[in-house]
Protein backbone atom coordinates (compact mmCIF):
# COMPACT_ATOMS: atom_id res chain seq x y z
CA UNK A 1 0.00 0.00 0.00
CA UNK A 2 1.21 3.39 -0.82
CA UNK A 3 2.36 5.25 2.25
CA UNK A 4 1.34 8.79 2.78
CA UNK A 5 2.68 11.40 5.12
CA UNK A 6 0.27 13.38 7.24
CA UNK A 7 -0.15 16.87 5.81
CA UNK A 8 1.34 19.79 7.72
CA UNK A 9 -1.14 21.46 10.08
CA UNK A 10 -1.46 25.11 11.02
CA UNK A 11 -0.92 26.14 14.61
CA UNK A 12 -3.36 29.02 14.71
CA UNK A 13 -2.98 31.76 17.27
CA UNK A 14 -5.12 34.75 18.21
CA UNK A 15 -4.40 38.40 18.85
CA UNK A 16 -6.45 40.90 20.73
CA UNK A 17 -7.13 42.56 24.00
CA UNK A 18 -10.38 40.75 24.91
CA UNK A 19 -10.43 37.06 24.12
CA UNK A 20 -14.18 36.62 24.11
CA UNK A 21 -15.07 39.62 21.91
CA UNK A 22 -15.89 39.64 18.22
CA UNK A 23 -12.75 41.71 17.64
CA UNK A 24 -10.65 38.93 19.17
CA UNK A 25 -12.27 36.36 16.91
CA UNK A 26 -11.51 38.42 13.81
CA UNK A 27 -7.92 38.90 14.95
CA UNK A 28 -7.64 35.17 15.56
CA UNK A 29 -8.50 34.50 11.92
CA UNK A 30 -5.92 37.01 10.69
CA UNK A 31 -3.29 35.51 12.98
CA UNK A 32 -4.13 31.99 11.80
CA UNK A 33 -3.22 32.92 8.22
CA UNK A 34 0.22 34.07 9.32
CA UNK A 35 0.90 31.16 11.66
CA UNK A 36 3.92 28.96 10.94
CA UNK A 37 3.29 25.36 9.87
CA UNK A 38 3.90 22.57 12.38
CA UNK A 39 4.96 19.18 11.04
CA UNK A 40 2.92 16.18 12.18
CA UNK A 41 4.61 12.87 13.02
CA UNK A 42 4.68 10.07 10.44
CA UNK A 43 2.10 7.65 11.82
CA UNK A 44 2.60 5.24 8.91
CA UNK A 45 6.21 4.48 9.77
CA UNK A 46 5.34 1.25 11.55
CA UNK A 47 1.86 0.34 10.32
CA UNK A 48 0.07 0.80 6.96
CA UNK A 49 -2.66 3.32 7.62
CA UNK A 50 -4.37 4.50 4.46
CA UNK A 51 -8.13 4.62 4.69
CA UNK A 52 -10.68 5.91 7.15
CA UNK A 53 -11.96 2.36 7.58
CA UNK A 54 -8.54 1.06 8.61
CA UNK A 55 -7.99 4.00 10.91
CA UNK A 56 -11.34 3.48 12.62
CA UNK A 57 -10.55 -0.21 13.04
CA UNK A 58 -7.27 0.61 14.76
CA UNK A 59 -8.87 3.40 16.79
CA UNK A 60 -11.42 0.89 18.04
CA UNK A 61 -8.48 -1.13 19.36
CA UNK A 62 -7.35 1.83 21.48
CA UNK A 63 -4.59 2.87 19.04
CA UNK A 64 -3.84 6.46 20.06
CA UNK A 65 -1.95 7.28 16.84
CA UNK A 66 -4.90 6.08 14.81
CA UNK A 67 -7.23 8.33 16.81
CA UNK A 68 -4.98 11.30 16.10
CA UNK A 69 -4.68 10.36 12.41
CA UNK A 70 -8.49 10.16 12.16
CA UNK A 71 -8.70 13.64 13.64
CA UNK A 72 -6.25 14.95 11.05
CA UNK A 73 -8.07 13.19 8.20
CA UNK A 74 -11.40 14.79 9.14
CA UNK A 75 -9.74 18.13 9.92
CA UNK A 76 -8.13 18.32 6.46
CA UNK A 77 -10.58 16.26 4.42
CA UNK A 78 -7.98 13.67 3.38
CA UNK A 79 -7.73 9.87 3.16
CA UNK A 80 -10.96 9.77 1.26
CA UNK A 81 -12.93 11.55 3.96
CA UNK A 82 -14.87 14.77 3.60
CA UNK A 83 -13.83 17.53 5.95
CA UNK A 84 -15.79 17.22 9.19
CA UNK A 85 -14.55 19.48 11.96
CA UNK A 86 -16.94 18.06 14.55
CA UNK A 87 -15.53 14.57 14.04
CA UNK A 88 -12.00 15.96 13.94
CA UNK A 89 -12.38 17.64 17.32
CA UNK A 90 -13.89 14.49 18.83
CA UNK A 91 -11.02 12.29 17.66
CA UNK A 92 -8.43 14.84 18.79
CA UNK A 93 -10.13 14.81 22.19
CA UNK A 94 -9.98 11.00 22.36
CA UNK A 95 -6.26 10.99 21.55
CA UNK A 96 -5.57 13.92 23.88
CA UNK A 97 -7.30 12.09 26.73
CA UNK A 98 -4.84 9.27 26.14
CA UNK A 99 -1.91 11.69 26.44
CA UNK A 100 -1.07 12.29 22.76
CA UNK A 101 0.92 15.55 22.60
CA UNK A 102 0.17 16.60 18.99
CA UNK A 103 -3.52 15.73 19.34
CA UNK A 104 -3.60 17.98 22.39
CA UNK A 105 -2.14 20.79 20.28
CA UNK A 106 -4.71 20.26 17.54
CA UNK A 107 -7.53 20.18 20.08
CA UNK A 108 -6.21 23.51 21.35
CA UNK A 109 -6.31 24.83 17.77
CA UNK A 110 -9.94 23.72 17.50
CA UNK A 111 -10.90 25.54 20.68
CA UNK A 112 -8.91 28.59 19.66
CA UNK A 113 -10.60 28.90 16.29
CA UNK A 114 -13.98 27.43 17.22
CA UNK A 115 -13.62 24.57 14.77
CA UNK A 116 -15.82 21.62 15.65
CA UNK A 117 -16.30 23.01 19.17
CA UNK A 118 -17.47 26.26 20.68
CA UNK A 119 -14.64 28.76 20.75
CA UNK A 120 -13.01 28.78 24.19
CA UNK A 121 -9.70 30.63 24.32
CA UNK A 122 -9.25 29.94 28.03
CA UNK A 123 -9.42 26.21 27.39
CA UNK A 124 -7.24 26.55 24.32
CA UNK A 125 -4.49 28.22 26.36
CA UNK A 126 -4.62 25.45 28.95
CA UNK A 127 -4.42 22.76 26.27
CA UNK A 128 -1.41 24.39 24.63
CA UNK A 129 0.43 24.28 27.94
CA UNK A 130 -0.51 20.63 28.41
CA UNK A 131 0.69 19.85 24.88
CA UNK A 132 4.03 21.50 25.60
CA UNK A 133 4.32 19.55 28.85
CA UNK A 134 3.63 16.34 26.93
CA UNK A 135 6.50 17.02 24.57
CA UNK A 136 5.19 19.02 21.62
CA UNK A 137 8.14 21.40 21.23
CA UNK A 138 6.45 23.24 18.36
CA UNK A 139 4.15 25.04 20.80
CA UNK A 140 6.92 27.04 22.46
CA UNK A 141 8.89 27.37 19.22
CA UNK A 142 5.99 28.93 17.33
CA UNK A 143 4.68 31.06 20.18
CA UNK A 144 7.95 32.84 20.95
CA UNK A 145 8.07 34.99 17.75
CA UNK A 146 4.34 35.72 18.01
CA UNK A 147 4.81 36.91 21.58
CA UNK A 148 8.08 38.77 21.03
CA UNK A 149 7.29 40.39 17.69
CA UNK A 150 3.52 40.78 17.74
CA UNK A 151 2.72 40.83 21.49
CA UNK A 152 0.10 38.17 20.83
CA UNK A 153 -1.95 37.84 24.03
CA UNK A 154 -2.52 34.10 23.81
CA UNK A 155 1.14 33.46 22.99
CA UNK A 156 2.29 35.57 25.94
CA UNK A 157 -0.13 33.85 28.26
CA UNK A 158 0.90 30.35 27.21
CA UNK A 159 4.62 31.12 27.36
CA UNK A 160 4.26 32.64 30.81
CA UNK A 161 2.65 29.44 32.07
CA UNK A 162 5.18 27.22 30.27
CA UNK A 163 8.19 29.04 31.73
CA UNK A 164 6.54 29.20 35.14
CA UNK A 165 5.78 25.47 35.35
CA UNK A 166 8.53 24.05 33.16
CA UNK A 167 6.14 22.83 30.44
CA UNK A 168 8.38 21.98 27.49
CA UNK A 169 11.10 24.38 28.67
CA UNK A 170 13.30 24.87 31.70
CA UNK A 171 11.65 26.89 34.46
CA UNK A 172 12.57 30.55 34.07
CA UNK A 173 10.77 32.87 36.49
CA UNK A 174 12.15 35.98 34.84
CA UNK A 175 10.81 35.05 31.41
CA UNK A 176 7.53 33.88 32.91
CA UNK A 177 7.08 37.22 34.64
CA UNK A 178 8.01 39.18 31.50
CA UNK A 179 5.50 37.33 29.32
CA UNK A 180 2.80 37.56 31.98
CA UNK A 181 3.28 41.32 32.26
CA UNK A 182 3.15 41.64 28.50
CA UNK A 183 -0.16 39.74 28.40
CA UNK A 184 -1.47 41.74 31.35
CA UNK A 185 -0.69 45.03 29.63
CA UNK A 186 -2.56 43.74 26.60
CA UNK A 187 -5.65 43.18 28.75
CA UNK A 188 -5.56 39.49 29.69
CA UNK A 189 -7.36 39.15 33.03
CA UNK A 190 -5.71 35.95 34.20
CA UNK A 191 -2.27 37.38 33.47
CA UNK A 192 -3.15 40.51 35.41
CA UNK A 193 -3.89 38.37 38.43
CA UNK A 194 -0.71 36.35 37.95
CA UNK A 195 1.40 39.51 37.86
CA UNK A 196 -0.50 41.11 40.73
CA UNK A 197 -0.13 38.10 43.01
CA UNK A 198 3.56 37.74 42.16
CA UNK A 199 4.21 41.36 43.15
CA UNK A 200 1.97 41.08 46.22
CA UNK A 201 3.52 37.88 47.56
CA UNK A 202 7.00 39.30 47.11
CA UNK A 203 6.21 42.41 49.12
CA UNK A 204 5.89 44.77 46.16
CA UNK A 205 2.44 45.92 47.17
CA UNK A 206 2.42 49.26 45.36
CA UNK A 207 3.34 47.49 42.10
CA UNK A 208 0.61 44.91 42.64
CA UNK A 209 -2.11 47.47 43.36
CA UNK A 210 -2.76 48.80 39.79
CA UNK A 211 -3.06 45.25 38.44
CA UNK A 212 -5.55 44.32 41.15
CA UNK A 213 -7.44 47.51 40.43
CA UNK A 214 -7.70 46.77 36.69
CA UNK A 215 -8.83 43.21 37.32
CA UNK A 216 -11.30 44.24 40.03
CA UNK A 217 -12.87 46.87 37.80
CA UNK A 218 -13.26 44.16 35.15
CA UNK A 219 -15.21 42.03 37.63
CA UNK A 220 -12.60 39.55 38.90
CA UNK A 221 -13.77 38.38 42.35
CA UNK A 222 -10.33 37.52 43.74
CA UNK A 223 -9.00 40.88 42.55
CA UNK A 224 -11.92 42.65 44.22
CA UNK A 225 -10.88 41.03 47.51
CA UNK A 226 -7.24 42.12 47.29
CA UNK A 227 -8.18 45.56 45.94
CA UNK A 228 -10.63 46.08 48.80
CA UNK A 229 -8.18 44.71 51.36
CA UNK A 230 -5.38 47.03 50.25
CA UNK A 231 -7.68 50.05 50.19
CA UNK A 232 -9.12 49.25 53.61
CA UNK A 233 -5.70 48.73 55.22
CA UNK A 234 -3.88 51.39 53.22
CA UNK A 235 -1.41 48.71 52.13
CA UNK A 236 0.47 49.75 48.99
CA UNK A 237 -1.93 52.63 48.36
CA UNK A 238 -3.70 55.45 50.14
CA UNK A 239 -6.20 54.27 52.72
CA UNK A 240 -9.87 54.45 51.72
CA UNK A 241 -11.94 52.36 54.12
CA UNK A 242 -15.41 53.00 52.67
CA UNK A 243 -14.27 52.07 49.17
CA UNK A 244 -12.26 49.12 50.50
CA UNK A 245 -15.26 47.88 52.46
CA UNK A 246 -17.40 48.13 49.35
CA UNK A 247 -15.08 45.90 47.33
CA UNK A 248 -14.63 43.44 50.17
CA UNK A 249 -18.41 43.15 50.35
CA UNK A 250 -18.59 42.58 46.59
CA UNK A 251 -16.11 39.72 46.87
CA UNK A 252 -17.93 38.29 49.90
CA UNK A 253 -21.27 38.43 48.09
CA UNK A 254 -19.66 36.42 45.31
CA UNK A 255 -18.62 33.76 47.83
CA UNK A 256 -14.96 34.66 48.39
CA UNK A 257 -14.04 33.01 51.72
CA UNK A 258 -11.15 35.31 52.67
CA UNK A 259 -13.32 38.37 52.00
CA UNK A 260 -16.00 36.97 54.30
CA UNK A 261 -13.37 36.30 56.97
CA UNK A 262 -11.96 39.82 56.73
CA UNK A 263 -15.42 41.40 56.94
CA UNK A 264 -16.17 39.19 59.92
CA UNK A 265 -13.11 40.49 61.74
CA UNK A 266 -13.96 44.09 60.85
CA UNK A 267 -17.51 43.84 62.20
CA UNK A 268 -16.51 41.84 65.28
CA UNK A 269 -13.72 44.23 66.26
CA UNK A 270 -15.26 47.47 65.04
CA UNK A 271 -12.02 48.24 63.25
CA UNK A 272 -12.57 51.76 61.98
CA UNK A 273 -16.33 51.39 61.89
CA UNK A 274 -19.32 50.68 64.10
CA UNK A 275 -18.98 47.30 65.79
CA UNK A 276 -21.63 44.76 64.80
CA UNK A 277 -21.03 41.38 66.51
CA UNK A 278 -24.07 39.74 64.92
CA UNK A 279 -23.02 40.64 61.40
CA UNK A 280 -19.43 39.78 62.25
CA UNK A 281 -20.49 36.32 63.38
CA UNK A 282 -22.55 35.71 60.24
CA UNK A 283 -19.69 36.70 57.93
CA UNK A 284 -17.22 34.61 59.93
CA UNK A 285 -19.49 31.58 59.77
CA UNK A 286 -19.79 31.91 55.99
CA UNK A 287 -16.01 31.93 55.68
CA UNK A 288 -15.60 29.04 58.12
CA UNK A 289 -18.07 26.89 56.23
CA UNK A 290 -16.03 27.50 53.08
CA UNK A 291 -12.97 26.10 54.84
CA UNK A 292 -11.15 29.29 55.83
CA UNK A 293 -8.99 28.23 58.80
CA UNK A 294 -8.65 31.70 60.29
CA UNK A 295 -12.42 32.10 60.25
CA UNK A 296 -12.92 28.66 61.80
CA UNK A 297 -10.70 29.64 64.73
CA UNK A 298 -12.55 32.94 65.14
CA UNK A 299 -15.93 31.20 64.90
CA UNK A 300 -14.95 28.70 67.58
CA UNK A 301 -14.12 31.54 69.93
CA UNK A 302 -17.36 33.34 69.07
CA UNK A 303 -19.27 30.25 70.24
CA UNK A 304 -16.99 29.90 73.27
CA UNK A 305 -17.51 33.48 74.41
CA UNK A 306 -21.00 34.06 73.07
CA UNK A 307 -19.87 36.86 70.74
CA UNK A 308 -22.53 37.68 68.16
CA UNK A 309 -24.25 34.37 68.89
CA UNK A 310 -25.64 32.40 71.81
CA UNK A 311 -22.84 30.71 73.76
CA UNK A 312 -22.45 27.06 72.77
CA UNK A 313 -19.51 25.04 74.09
CA UNK A 314 -20.46 22.04 71.95
CA UNK A 315 -20.11 23.98 68.69
CA UNK A 316 -17.08 25.86 70.01
CA UNK A 317 -15.26 22.56 70.55
CA UNK A 318 -16.36 21.18 67.19
CA UNK A 319 -15.11 24.20 65.24
CA UNK A 320 -11.93 24.49 67.29
CA UNK A 321 -11.09 20.89 66.51
CA UNK A 322 -11.04 21.73 62.79
CA UNK A 323 -7.98 23.96 63.23
CA UNK A 324 -6.37 22.73 66.47
CA UNK A 325 -3.61 21.06 64.44
CA UNK A 326 -2.93 23.80 61.91
CA UNK A 327 -3.13 26.51 64.59
CA UNK A 328 -1.54 24.43 67.35
CA UNK A 329 0.41 27.39 68.77
CA UNK A 330 -2.77 29.42 69.17
CA UNK A 331 -4.61 26.42 70.56
CA UNK A 332 -1.92 25.45 73.07
CA UNK A 333 -1.58 29.06 74.22
CA UNK A 334 -5.35 29.28 74.73
CA UNK A 335 -5.40 26.03 76.73
CA UNK A 336 -2.64 27.28 79.02
CA UNK A 337 -4.45 30.58 79.50
CA UNK A 338 -7.78 28.90 80.27
CA UNK A 339 -6.14 26.37 82.58
CA UNK A 340 -4.53 29.13 84.63
CA UNK A 341 -7.95 30.77 85.08
CA UNK A 342 -9.78 27.47 85.72
CA UNK A 343 -12.02 28.58 82.88
CA UNK A 344 -15.29 26.65 82.30
CA UNK A 345 -14.34 25.87 78.70
CA UNK A 346 -11.11 24.25 79.89
CA UNK A 347 -13.13 22.10 82.31
CA UNK A 348 -15.52 21.26 79.49
CA UNK A 349 -12.74 20.03 77.20
CA UNK A 350 -11.09 18.12 80.02
CA UNK A 351 -14.47 16.59 80.86
CA UNK A 352 -14.86 15.47 77.24
CA UNK A 353 -11.42 13.89 77.47
CA UNK A 354 -12.45 11.95 80.58
CA UNK A 355 -15.74 10.88 79.00
CA UNK A 356 -14.65 9.90 75.50
CA UNK A 357 -11.04 8.80 75.99
CA UNK A 358 -10.51 7.87 79.63
CA UNK A 359 -14.00 6.51 80.24
CA UNK A 360 -13.72 7.99 83.71
CA UNK A 361 -17.37 8.92 84.17
CA UNK A 362 -16.97 10.07 87.75
CA UNK A 363 -14.19 12.52 86.88
CA UNK A 364 -16.14 13.69 83.82
CA UNK A 365 -19.29 14.39 85.86
CA UNK A 366 -17.29 16.39 88.38
CA UNK A 367 -15.81 18.58 85.65
CA UNK A 368 -19.18 19.04 83.95
CA UNK A 369 -20.72 20.09 87.27
CA UNK A 370 -18.11 22.87 87.42
CA UNK A 371 -19.18 23.94 83.92
CA UNK A 372 -22.83 23.84 84.99
CA UNK A 373 -21.99 25.94 88.04
CA UNK A 374 -20.66 28.61 85.66
CA UNK A 375 -24.15 28.62 84.08
CA UNK A 376 -23.06 27.12 80.79
CA UNK A 377 -25.77 24.87 79.33
CA UNK A 378 -23.39 22.20 78.06
CA UNK A 379 -22.36 21.45 81.65
CA UNK A 380 -25.81 20.14 82.49
CA UNK A 381 -26.07 18.52 79.05
CA UNK A 382 -22.94 16.44 79.49
CA UNK A 383 -23.88 15.49 83.05
CA UNK A 384 -27.07 14.07 81.59
CA UNK A 385 -25.14 12.25 78.87
CA UNK A 386 -22.79 10.72 81.44
CA UNK A 387 -25.67 9.46 83.58
CA UNK A 388 -27.57 8.10 80.57
CA UNK A 389 -24.57 6.26 79.12
CA UNK A 390 -24.93 2.46 79.14
CA UNK A 391 -21.16 2.20 79.60
CA UNK A 392 -21.33 4.06 82.91
CA UNK A 393 -21.34 1.51 85.77
CA UNK A 394 -23.46 3.98 87.74
CA UNK A 395 -25.84 4.74 84.89
CA UNK A 396 -29.09 6.48 85.87
CA UNK A 397 -31.01 7.10 82.61
CA UNK A 398 -34.03 8.66 84.30
CA UNK A 399 -31.88 11.16 86.17
CA UNK A 400 -29.88 11.83 83.00
CA UNK A 401 -33.08 12.50 81.06
CA UNK A 402 -34.24 15.05 83.63
CA UNK A 403 -30.94 16.94 83.34
CA UNK A 404 -31.18 16.90 79.56
CA UNK A 405 -34.77 18.16 79.74
CA UNK A 406 -33.59 21.17 81.78
CA UNK A 407 -30.66 21.81 79.45
CA UNK A 408 -32.75 21.47 76.28
CA UNK A 409 -34.04 25.01 76.70
CA UNK A 410 -30.56 26.39 75.98
CA UNK A 411 -28.57 23.58 74.37
CA UNK A 412 -29.17 22.09 70.89
CA UNK A 413 -26.91 19.20 71.94
CA UNK A 414 -29.22 18.44 74.87
CA UNK A 415 -32.18 18.45 72.47
CA UNK A 416 -30.43 15.89 70.32
CA UNK A 417 -29.51 13.51 73.13
CA UNK A 418 -32.94 13.80 74.74
CA UNK A 419 -34.64 13.11 71.40
CA UNK A 420 -32.77 9.80 71.18
CA UNK A 421 -33.98 8.81 74.65
CA UNK A 422 -37.58 9.78 73.91
CA UNK A 423 -37.51 7.86 70.63
CA UNK A 424 -36.37 4.64 72.30
CA UNK A 425 -38.05 5.15 75.67
CA UNK A 426 -34.72 5.09 77.53
CA UNK A 427 -35.16 6.60 81.00
CA UNK A 428 -38.37 8.32 79.90
CA UNK A 429 -41.74 7.41 78.47
CA UNK A 430 -41.46 6.85 74.74
CA UNK A 431 -42.77 9.84 72.77
CA UNK A 432 -41.99 9.82 69.03
CA UNK A 433 -43.66 13.18 68.35
CA UNK A 434 -41.75 14.98 71.11
CA UNK A 435 -38.56 13.24 69.97
CA UNK A 436 -39.03 14.57 66.43
CA UNK A 437 -39.68 18.09 67.71
CA UNK A 438 -36.48 18.07 69.76
CA UNK A 439 -34.49 16.56 66.88
CA UNK A 440 -35.65 19.38 64.63
CA UNK A 441 -34.69 21.98 67.27
CA UNK A 442 -31.25 20.40 67.56
CA UNK A 443 -30.76 20.32 63.78
CA UNK A 444 -31.86 23.93 63.35
CA UNK A 445 -29.58 24.85 66.26
CA UNK A 446 -26.51 23.55 64.41
CA UNK A 447 -26.02 20.05 65.81
CA UNK A 448 -24.58 18.07 62.91
CA UNK A 449 -25.59 14.65 64.22
CA UNK A 450 -29.17 15.86 64.53
CA UNK A 451 -29.00 17.25 61.00
CA UNK A 452 -27.86 13.90 59.59
CA UNK A 453 -30.46 11.96 61.58
CA UNK A 454 -33.31 14.28 60.63
CA UNK A 455 -32.30 14.09 56.98
CA UNK A 456 -32.37 10.30 57.20
CA UNK A 457 -35.92 10.50 58.49
CA UNK A 458 -37.00 12.72 55.59
CA UNK A 459 -35.59 10.15 53.17
CA UNK A 460 -37.28 7.19 54.84
CA UNK A 461 -40.49 8.97 55.83
CA UNK A 462 -39.79 7.82 59.39
CA UNK A 463 -42.46 9.58 61.43
CA UNK A 464 -42.40 12.45 58.97
CA UNK A 465 -43.41 12.97 55.35
CA UNK A 466 -40.83 11.95 52.77
CA UNK A 467 -39.10 15.06 51.43
CA UNK A 468 -35.84 14.63 49.50
CA UNK A 469 -35.26 18.38 49.19
CA UNK A 470 -35.49 18.84 52.98
CA UNK A 471 -33.22 15.83 53.46
CA UNK A 472 -30.60 17.38 51.18
CA UNK A 473 -30.96 20.70 53.00
CA UNK A 474 -30.05 19.18 56.37
CA UNK A 475 -27.29 17.00 54.92
CA UNK A 476 -25.73 20.10 53.36
CA UNK A 477 -25.91 21.94 56.68
CA UNK A 478 -24.01 19.09 58.32
CA UNK A 479 -21.49 19.04 55.48
CA UNK A 480 -20.84 22.77 55.86
CA UNK A 481 -19.90 22.10 59.50
CA UNK A 482 -17.64 19.20 58.48
CA UNK A 483 -19.95 16.90 60.39
CA UNK A 484 -21.39 14.76 57.60
CA UNK A 485 -21.08 11.08 58.50
CA UNK A 486 -19.91 8.67 55.75
CA UNK A 487 -23.36 7.06 55.63
CA UNK A 488 -25.11 10.43 55.40
CA UNK A 489 -22.64 11.48 52.68
CA UNK A 490 -23.58 8.42 50.63
CA UNK A 491 -27.25 9.22 51.02
CA UNK A 492 -26.68 12.81 49.85
CA UNK A 493 -24.66 11.60 46.86
CA UNK A 494 -27.51 9.22 45.97
CA UNK A 495 -30.02 12.07 46.07
CA UNK A 496 -28.04 14.13 43.58
CA UNK A 497 -27.15 11.21 41.33
CA UNK A 498 -30.86 10.34 41.11
CA UNK A 499 -31.65 14.00 40.41
CA UNK A 500 -34.63 14.30 42.74
CA UNK A 501 -36.58 17.50 42.02
CA UNK A 502 -36.13 20.55 44.25
CA UNK A 503 -32.66 19.68 45.57
CA UNK A 504 -30.56 22.72 46.59
CA UNK A 505 -28.09 23.77 43.90
CA UNK A 506 -24.43 22.96 44.51
CA UNK A 507 -21.28 24.06 42.70
CA UNK A 508 -19.55 21.54 40.42
CA UNK A 509 -21.99 18.71 41.05
CA UNK A 510 -19.76 15.97 39.63
CA UNK A 511 -16.84 16.92 41.89
CA UNK A 512 -19.18 17.32 44.85
CA UNK A 513 -20.58 13.83 44.43
CA UNK A 514 -17.07 12.39 44.18
CA UNK A 515 -16.12 14.17 47.37
CA UNK A 516 -19.20 12.79 49.11
CA UNK A 517 -18.34 9.25 48.02
CA UNK A 518 -14.93 9.63 49.64
CA UNK A 519 -16.14 11.10 52.94
CA UNK A 520 -14.41 9.69 56.01
CA UNK A 521 -15.50 9.81 59.63
CA UNK A 522 -14.59 13.13 61.22
CA UNK A 523 -12.32 12.41 64.17
CA UNK A 524 -10.91 15.91 64.63
CA UNK A 525 -12.49 16.37 68.08
CA UNK A 526 -11.06 13.12 69.42
CA UNK A 527 -7.69 13.95 67.89
CA UNK A 528 -7.73 17.37 69.52
CA UNK A 529 -8.60 15.91 72.92
CA UNK A 530 -5.94 13.22 72.54
CA UNK A 531 -3.23 15.77 71.82
CA UNK A 532 -4.24 18.29 74.47
CA UNK A 533 -2.01 18.48 77.55
CA UNK A 534 -4.55 18.90 80.36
Amino acid sequence: MKRQHIILCLLALTLGMAWTTVQAQKKAKRTAKAATEVAAPDTTATQPIDTIALLEQRAGQADTEACYALGMAYYEGTRGASQDLDKAARWFAVAADKGHARATTMLAVCYQQGKGVAQDLERAAGLYVVAARRGDSTVVERFIPLADQQSDVLACRVLAECYSSGAGVAIDRTKAQAYAEKAARAGDQKSRMTVALTHYNNGRRSEAFPYFEQAALAGNVQAAYFYGLMLYDGDGTGQDRPKGLNYLQRAADAGHAAACAKLGEIYLNGDGMTQDPGKGFDMTRRAAEKGNGRAQWTLANCYRQGTGVKQDYYLAAQWMSQVATTRHNDYNALIEQLKAKNDPFYNYLKGLNCYYLQRDFEAAEKLFKAVDKARVAEGKTMQGVCLASKQNPKSEPAKGAKLLEKASKDSPAACYYLSLMLETGTGVKQDAQRALQLLTLAADGGNEYAQCRLADKYIMGDGIGMDMARAAHYYLLAEAQHGLTPEAARHLADLYENAFPGLPAVDDLKAHILKLRNTKENKTLLNMLTNTKF
